[in-house]
C-alpha cells in the first residue's frame, strides 16, 4: 500500500509531461479494464441465449414475412403498449376570465426606433 502512495506522490510532484503520460496510461488501463469486464458480461448473456433452445411458431417458420410486415407489427405493438401506459381520464379546463379592465389603462408612449 505503501509503495502505491509513494507512486502517487512521486507522479504528483514531477512535471506536467509526466502527469499527462500517466495521465494517458491510467486512463486506457481502466477504461480496458471496463470494457473487458462488460465483455464478459454480454459473453455471459449471449452464451444463455445460445444455449437455451427456442422452439419458432410453425405460423412464422412457414410464411416468409417481409421487413416491412416485421417493422409494422413491430410498431403496432410498441403504439399499442405506449397507450395502455398513458393516462385516459385526465382533463384540462382553460377558463379565460378577465381580472382587469383594459380601457382604464393609459397608453403606452411610442418610441421610435433610431
Amino acid at each position: 500500500m505503501d509503495a502505491i502512495k509513494d507512486f502517487f506522490k512521486n507522479v504528483r510532484h514531477s512535471d506536467d509531461a509526466t502527469k499527462k503520460i500517466w495521465l494517458i496510461v491510467l486512463s486506457v488501463a481502466a477504461m480496458a479494464v471496463v470494457i473487458g469486464i462488460w465483455l464478459l458480461g454480454l459473453n455471459a448473456k449471449f452464451s444463455k441465449i445460445r444455449n437455451a433452445k427456442v422452439e419458432a411458431s410453425p405460423a412464422i417458420a412457414e410464411s416468409k414475412a417481409s421487413l416491412r410486415e416485421i417493422f409494422s407489427a413491430g410498431l403496432k405493438s410498441v403504439t399499442a403498449a405506449i397507450k395502455g401506459k398513458l393516462p385516459s381520464g385526465r382533463e384540462i379546463n382553460l377558463n379565460f376570465e378577465r381580472n382587469f379592465i383594459a380601457d382604464r389603462l393609459e397608453p403606452l408612449p411610442k418610441n421610435n426606433l433610431p
